[in-house]
């Protein structure tokens, strides 16, 4: 295995810094993306791990609130919001 470092350049919403990574995950996961350059493959690794975690969160919090509306008043009350 493998471990090179790189330079990530940096804009306004970015910063650079060094890092160490795995050249065969990094290979692999470009190869599965179809992206070309480290800092795109980079920045959508962490997108999707964000996003997961978001998810998580989310999911996690499955059956700890009590809905009190039944499945009718769920439909009234969603079809008052969508126009028509």
């Amino acid at each position: 295995m493998a471990i090179e470092t790189y330079n990530i350049m940096h804009s306004k919403n970015e910063m650079r810094t060094t890092v160490w990574i795995r050249t065969d995950l990094l290979k692999e996961a470009g190869e599965l993306s179809g992206m070309k350059t480290m800092k795109s493959i980079i920045d959508s690794a962490l997108e999707e791990f964000v996003r997961r975690r978001k998810l998580k969160s989310i999911l996690d919090l499955e059956g700890k609130a009590e809905l009190s509306y039944s499945l009718e008043e769920l439909l009234e009350s969603r079809a008052k919001d969508v126009p028509d």
